[in-house]
C-alpha cells in the first residue's frame, strides 16, 4: 500500500490508522515526486493520494504513476483519492 500526502501530520494519521486495520505495508511519500520515482520501481496493491496536494494534484498525480509503473496501476489496484 501507498500513500501519498504532502502534508506529514495526515500521513503519519493515515499510517496509524492502516497499521491498526492490519494493512501490512504502508510506504508513504510526502511529495509527489518522490511518490512516482518510487512506484516506478514497484507497484503497490492499493494507492491512497490526497487530492488536494501541490504542485500535483492527486487527480493529476495518478496519470505519470500509471505511466512509470512496472505495471499498470489500474491492474495492479485501486487509487483512492483523499479529500481531508
Amino acid at each position: 500500500m501507498a500513500v501519498v500526502d504532502n502534508r506529514r501530520s495526515m500521513l503519519s494519521v493515515m499510517r496509524a490508522m492502516l497499521a491498526a486495520i492490519g494493512a501490512g505495508r504502508i510506504d508513504t511519500y510526502e511529495s509527489p515526486a518522490e511518490a512516482i520515482d518510487a512506484l516506478a520501481r514497484t507497484t503497490p496493491d492499493f494507492l491512497m493520494a490526497a487530492d488536494l496536494m501541490q504542485p500535483l494534484t492527486g487527480p493529476a498525480f495518478v496519470r505519470p504513476c500509471a505511466e512509470s509503473a512496472p505495471a499498470p496501476l489500474p491492474m495492479a489496484g485501486p487509487v483512492l483519492s483523499l479529500t481531508l
